[in-house]
This record gives C-alpha cells, structure tokens and sequence, in this order.
C-alpha cells in the first residue's frame, strides 16, 4: 500500500488512521511520501501491531519520507517478521509486539511538548516515562519546525496510549484544525491539501481527521 500526500503553504493534514496489524503469514509494505510546504502544518501518526493476540507476527515493512519546504525532513523504516532477522531483539523493539510514532509539524511543534529539556538554548530529547515493556520520547527534527514522538509497547492499547499527549488527543494546539482534502489530480486551483492511497489491506486510512483501518493478513 502506498500513500502520497501534498499539504500546499497555509494548508493542515491530520493522518490519523487506525492500526496496522501484522497478521501472521501476510508479505505487506505500506509506503508514506509526504511533501509540506514551507508553511504547512502536519500530524502524521503511524502505528503497528506484530501480529493479532497469540500468533507471531507476518512480514511488514513500514517506510516513511518526509520533506519540508523542499528538504529532507524524515526517513524512516521498519520491518517486522520472518523475513526481517532481529526485529524483535534489543537493537530494534525489545520485544515490544506495538510500536510507532507521531510527526508533529508546525510553528509550535519545533520542540515537541512545552516540558521539553534545553542544553545551550536548543530543544533535545526527552525519554518520557512508560509503564513495564513500553518506552517513548519527544525528538525534535532538525529538518523544519517539527517533533517525533516515537513509542514501543507490550501492546495495541498502551502504544494508542503513549501516542496521545495528554489533554490534546489530536494535537491541534500544535498545527490547527485540518484542511479539508481533495483527491489528487488537476483542479483549478491548487487545493490546500491533496492525498491519495494505493493499495490493499482491508481499508485505506483517512486524510484531514478522517481515520480508516488496515489488517495486513495474507496479503502477497
């Protein structure tokens, strides 16, 4: 599944679909391309699951690009399963079986939460605490106004949990309420925001606060 999203300068994207969940014996990658310009605002939430309750995990690889006003803002990539060796080990999740992260972009996002430490007058990092088998933290991103928040857990409901900030569930003190989103392709007049999915899984997740759902199971 591949998804490509365009937010135009003055324009604001919540994606906030629900869960993908690595059913056992599936072969899926689900592929993100974001472009934002120079004064666009985002909240980009990606979860996974390894596997439903009581069976491992199938193959899933989850890549992610962002850019910001022309430059590289995140690259990021994931793969679970059989076909990705010491995926659950310490060097990747630790065995943690949910995991995932928040992309905050926008003028207040530029160090994550307001708590975030300072050295030198610069915004870092801050491990936030977790309960037993989960962990997260607030990296703010070198590439633009923006924070990650990135997040593993024991399971679906804790990393859901990890994944909102507390007393903001949608982040929109950070970027404001959504653009409303048309479909990719030719249009008069440029469109605020434009977004388009490819693809299978059993549902494609939603753009400008909408959400859908994923279960990757048996996919070839």
């Amino acid at each position: 599944m591949r998804v490509d999203a365009v937010v135009h300068d003055g324009g604001t994207l919540h994606w906030l679909p629900e869960q993908l969940v690595a059913a056992a014996g599936c072969d899926h990658v689900a592929e993100s391309r974001v472009t934002l310009a120079e004064g666009a605002r985002l909240l980009w939430r990606e979860e996974l699951v390894c596997g439903r309750h009581g069976e491992p995990a199938g193959d899933v690889v989850v890549a992610t690009s962002v850019d910001h006003a022309g430059r590289p803002l995140l690259r990021q990539s994931l793969a679970v399963g059989p076909a990705a060796p010491g995926w659950a080990g310490p060097a990747v999740l630790g065995g943690a079986t949910a995991t995932g992260s928040l992309l905050v972009v926008g003028p207040a996002a530029a160090s994550g939460p307001a708590t975030v430490d300072a050295a030198g007058g610069q915004p870092r990092g801050r491990v936030l605490p977790t309960g037993p088998g989960a962990s997260a933290a607030w990296l703010p991103l070198a590439g633009g106004p923006a924070a990650l928040l990135t997040a593993t857990a024991p399971d679906a409901h804790t990393l859901r949990t990890l994944l909102t900030p507390a007393g903001d569930p949608a982040g929109v003190a950070a970027i404001g309420p959504p653009t409303p989103a048309t479909a990719t392709g030719p249009t008069p007049a440029a469109p605020a925001v434009s977004a388009a999915a490819a693809g299978a899984g059993g549902g494609v997740p939603g753009a400008a606060g909408e959400t859908g759902w994923v279960t990757a199971a048996g996919l070839r």
